[in-house]
């Protein structure tokens, strides 16, 4: 805290080398020294690292000078939050950070010099965290009404011009060339020179818009008077057509009335032919009549034999079915017969056979015995014993067979593992050998570039489409070579990427094929090759501008790709030279023919790329802007990077070496396999020898348990037959002797009743027989008559159609409603049509030429002249009127458009007239302050206004050269070093003094890497450009302080320390320097 004392310590004694403790004092500057807008002192409580700080400040140079870290640019956040400042401004996240840590809120006073008759104006910040209380003179306020004391002060803190703080310097050498212009003229004179340049940028957007409409006008005005000419023709062509079709109706019209007049004749000829028919039918009818009776009396006698045929047929049936019943009841007797005789012969032999029958059955019986004791008896407990070691060896038999299939399945798994392995060793090695450029997309997908990504897709999917092989191009940064690789990176600029990555269709087919799977499933860029022109300049010619070739010269590949580069690119008209050209082919270039042409709007020479406007204003001129174009980054690519290819052969040997391990570990699994497989080799073998022993144990013992089974079925069998043979038959055999003879005496009266049957029959079969002859004679003469009465009839049925038919047609025209139709459809015409169908029928009617076939033929002639005219759309009449209509629209349009853009055009240069001069005025004024001060520190820089064809495209460069052999280059955070960027910044704020009515400046820390002497110069220059009478206030912040700096009078120094060993804000001692009220102690 400094006391309220009037005097600092005189520092130059101390800089000057005196040491005398003598305190030469200073009287402080009065208000009345202080400009509008200087800051005359600043407070500050709990703000950063201070707890209270007090700044008196002097009206022209205020230096703030203290170690790293002790808090200098404190003094610029003060100046910046306390004037409604921004935080980006000093480049801080949050009001928190700007608190000394322990507190929770800070506060910020500045005492402002007032404007002139106005008192001082003392403006207080209270902050916290997240809010600020903002107090004018001690009253109650707002950030709002602090702006504006601000703005009618002239101060500006987002001008980088006017406040540059610590967090911001390297964003002034950052500035774009526009940015800077803009905060140049906001800062010079009153800024009316930005307001002016703002509405130039809104006027002239204005009239590109209205030129741009004009140009559609134009455009679509000239597109429908073609459309004009053409729909006039096809008008013609649809009058004749109409024409043609007309007359084709009429006739059309003209049949029904045809086919009435057809009919009239037809009803004639038909009537004639109905008499004679007529006539015939009468006569025919009288010659036939007597035939039909006699026929008749044929068919009666007829009918009465076949009645007496049938009774007797009835009678011979009924006597046949008697018959056949008698036969079967004979056949059933008989058989009867038979079956007692054989049960009659089997009783009597039946006790001799079932003796034999037990004899041989006995025999059997020994037989099967001593078979059964040739079998061997089978031990059950050792069956059972081979049964269970048959089961023990077919559980280890599984067990063997299960590892053998998980060894098999991993055997297989590594076996596909090293085929991948060894897939992937000679995909890589194919990569690294490869002189395909698809790598060039491969190597780039992992841009993140969506773009890329998409093209690499699409190329994978066409490569594995045989079926489009031959139907497209692939991108140019693959098919296309550079033959000179120094032209690489300009031909890659002039392509815009899409055409760099777009596939090549050359006709209309592939591109139908293609274009809709390529936009839809890939979003990938398609382009339709065209043929190119022939360059306006000739090549033979180009060595005259200075020129080597065109740029088309320097690129190989398809055809097709290649003329579609030329026609989108224009790589045929952009001519190339290794070496920079001198400003005499510049100029030349620039110069247009008699007709106001150049050669050429774009061109390469040496290292940049040059791009040709012309003026909108002014004179017109045509003028050139430049650029350095970087290295290209897929034409200047062969393939595979060094580095990729370094990668790909550590992944080969990575690989191999994977590859022969996992090879042991395959043949690990190999032998552990044919181990397990001769262990089950064995273990089946044994199995396969127990079950053998089983089975043939098996057969042993069911061999037996069959054969006693036999003997005890034989046995059973044997006693059956024992009874059987002691039984006694003698009254079975008697009792069957009386049926024998009772059937016997059955069966001859049958035979005697079949005789008597057989005897009617025959007398009925030779009656009927007679009958039938007679029948047959009668039906032969019912017959022919009939057949001689059919083909009579077919004569009278014929004659009877012939007149049905006649009459029909007679009656059908007679009753025809086709003079009724024509009337009722000759009612709908109009009288004209009525009135032209009338002299057509009577025009032919007079020729004998009203027929349907007549009128038919006509109208396929008709067809047919009208087939071969020209067709045209019915809509061309309504888009031929609507086309009169859009051009007369268009022609009263164009004039409203052009005097719109001719009022702006005279706005826009009436504001140009006075922008521009004093604009370029105040540059060139700026331009050689500069120049004269940085050349006592540089070789050579000045201040620049680049003119554009566009107003937002207008620009200020700062251009600096530091050595004899270099040029001059633009001001920027690349092309010069932080201490070259610095010392230019500190020399073209000092140039806008002359040109500025800020109240104070303030640049922090501009000197940090600066070298000794460029510093000393800077700040002396510094220093008498501050300290000028009637200059803005300025503020330097600077960490370090230089032996043998320049100081004037007029200039203050403050020193800022942080130590616990600094006085208290109490102490009233007197001590060095007296730094009470020039220095800050942090309590």
């Amino acid at each position: 805290m400094t006391r309220e004392d009037d005097y600092v310590g005189d520092f130059r004694s101390y800089v000057d080398g005196e040491q005398n403790n003598s305190t030469k004092r200073r009287k402080l500057n009065s208000d009345e020294e202080f400009r509008p807008g200087n800051i005359i002192k600043v407070i500050v409580r709990n703000f950063t690292t201070y707890s209270y700080a007090e700044f008196k400040l002097s009206p022209t140079l205020n230096m703030i000078i203290g170690p790293n870290g002790s808090g200098k640019s404190t003094l610029v956040s003060a100046i910046c939050l306390g004037l409604g400042g921004k935080l980006d401004l000093i480049k801080r996240k949050s009001m928190k950070s700007m608190i000394k840590t322990g507190f929770d809120n800070a506060s910020i006073d500045i005492v402002l010099k007032g404007k002139k008759g106005d008192e001082n104006v003392t403006i207080k910040r209270q902050m916290t965290e997240k809010s600020s209380t903002w107090y004018i003179n001690g009253g109650l306020s707002d950030e709002r009404s602090v702006k504006n004391i601000c703005k009618s002060l002239n101060i500006q803190l987002d001008n980088l011009c006017q406040f540059l703080p610590q967090e911001r310097v390297a964003e002034f050498a950052g500035l774009s060339p526009e940015k800077l212009l803009f905060e140049m003229e906001r800062t010079v004179s009153s800024g009316h020179l930005l307001e002016m340049h703002k509405d130039l940028i809104d006027k002239d957007s204005e009239r590109e818009k209205i030129l741009q409409e004009v140009n559609d006008y134009n455009t679509k005005l000239e597109y429908l008077e073609q459309e004009r000419d053409s729909l006039q023709e096809e008008v013609r062509k649809y009058k004749e057509y109409e024409e043609k079709s007309k007359e084709l109706e009429y006739h059309r019209m003209l049949i029904p009335y045809a086919k009435l007049q057809d009919l009239k004749e037809k009803q004639k000829h038909i009537k004639r032919q109905r008499d004679v028919i007529k006539k015939k039918i009468d006569y025919f009818q009288s010659c036939v009549s007597p035939l039909i009776t006699q026929i008749e009396k044929y068919k009666t006698d007829f009918e009465s034999q076949k009645t007496e045929v049938e009774t007797r047929n009835s009678e011979m049936r009924e006597l046949q079915n008697h018959l056949d019943e008698l036969r079967e009841e004979k056949e059933r007797t008989r058989e009867t017969i038979t079956q007692l005789q054989m049960t009659k012969t089997s009783l009597a032999n039946r006790t001799e056979v079932k003796k034999k029958e037990s004899e041989s059955i006995r025999q059997e019986i020994q037989e099967l015995k001593v078979k059964l004791e040739d079998i061997p008896q089978i031990n059950e407990g050792e069956l059972e014993d081979q049964k269970r070691t048959r089961d023990i060896r077919h559980n280890e038999m599984n067990d063997l067979k299960n590892q053998v299939y998980e060894i098999q399945d991993n055997l297989n798994t590594q076996i596909s593992k090293l085929r991948n392995k060894k897939e992937k060793i000679q995909s890589l090695e194919a990569k690294l050998n490869s002189n395909d450029k698809f790598v060039i997309l491969e190597n780039s997908i992992r841009s993140r570039n969506d773009l890329i990504d998409n093209v690499f897709n699409a190329h994978m999917y066409l490569r594995t489409q045989l079926d489009f092989k031959d139907r497209y191009f692939e991108a140019p940064i693959i098919s296309c070579d550079i033959t000179e690789k120094k032209y690489a990176k300009f031909i890659e600029k002039v392509i815009d990427a899409n055409t760099l990555f777009a596939f090549t269709l050359s006709d209309s087919s592939s591109y139908d094929a293609l274009s809709s799977l390529l936009f839809s499933k890939f979003n990938a860029p398609v382009r339709l090759t065209k043929p190119s022109k022939n360059p306006s300049v000739p090549r033979e010619k180009l060595s005259s501008f200075g020129f080597d070739g065109y740029l088309s010269d320097y690129i190989t590949g398809p055809k097709d790709v290649v003329n579609m580069l030329n026609v989108i690119s224009k790589l045929d008209m952009i001519p190339v030279s290794s070496k920079p050209l001198d400003e005499g082919q510049l100029q030349k270039l620039l110069a247009p023919d008699a007709e106001g042409r150049i050669p050429f709007m774009r061109f390469v020479a040496g290292e940049h790329i040059f791009t040709i406007t012309r003026s909108r204003y002014g004179s017109r001129q045509f003028f050139y802007t430049s650029e350095v174009v970087p290295e290209a980054r897929f034409f200047g690519v062969a393939g595979l990077t060094q580095q990729a290819k370094e990668q790909i052969k550590k992944d080969i040997v990575t690989s191999k070496s994977e590859y022969v391990t996992e090879k042991g570990e395959v043949e690990q699994l190999r032998d552990k396999i044919n181990e397990l497989r001769n262990k089950q080799s064995g273990a089946t073998e044994m199995f396969e020898q127990i079950k053998s022993d089983i089975d043939r144990m098996q057969k042993i013992k069911n061999a037996r348990i069959k054969l006693e089974i036999i003997i005890s079925q034989k046995e059973d069998r044997h006693k059956k037959v024992e009874a059987d043979t002691r039984k006694d038959l003698t009254d079975k055999i008697r009792h069957l002797n009386v049926k024998i003879r009772d059937k016997n005496k059955v069966s001859s009266d049958l035979n005697y009743q079949v005789s008597s049957q057989l005897s009617k029959l025959t007398e009925i079969l030779i009656d009927i027989e007679k009958k039938e002859f007679l029948l047959l004679q009668s039906r032969n003469k019912v017959l022919n008559g009939e057949k001689l009465i059919n083909s009579l009839s077919y004569l009278s049925d014929a004659l009877k159609n012939a007149y049905e038919k006649a009459k029909e047609k007679y009656n059908e025209i007679k009753k025809s409603d086709a003079a009724k139709k024509i009337r009722e459809q000759s009612e709908k015409y109009t009288e004209e049509q009525r009135n032209t169908l009338s002299s057509l029928a009577e025009t032919y009617l007079s020729n004998g030429r009203l027929t349907e076939s007549y009128i038919n033929e006509k109208i396929k002639l008709i067809e047919d002249e009208r087939s071969v005219m020209s067709t045209a759309d019915k809509g061309s009449i309504s888009r031929f009127e609507k086309t009169l209509v859009e051009i007369e629209s268009l022609k009263k349009g164009l004039p409203t458009l052009n005097h719109q853009k001719s009022q702006l055009d005279s706005r826009i240069q009436k504001i140009f007239d006075k922008w521009e001069p004093e604009l370029s005025s105040i540059t060139a004024s700026i331009s050689r302050s500069f120049q004269r001060r940085f050349t006592g520190v540089a070789v050579d820089g000045r201040v620049d206004l680049v003119k554009s064809e566009h107003f937002k495209d207008w620009r200020l460069e700062i251009l600096v050269r530091f050595r004899e052999n270099s040029e001059l280059k633009v001001l920027d955070h690349q092309s010069q070093s932080g201490g070259e960027r610095a010392v230019s910044t500190i020399f073209f704020i000092m140039s806008l003094q002359d040109h500025t009515n800020v109240p104070f400046r303030v640049v922090d820390e501009i000197n940090q890497g600066m070298d000794p002497k460029n510093e000393r110069l800077a700040h002396k220059y510094l220093v008498e450009c501050a300290c000028e009478s009637g200059s803005s206030q300025y503020f330097l912040v600077t960490p370090k302080l230089l032996t043998g700096l320049f100081y004037h009078e007029k200039m203050t120094i403050h020193c800022i320390y942080t130590s616990g060993l600094l006085p208290s804000a109490e102490d009233s001692g007197n001590g060095f320097m007296d730094f009470r009220n020039s220095a800050v102690s942090i309590t």
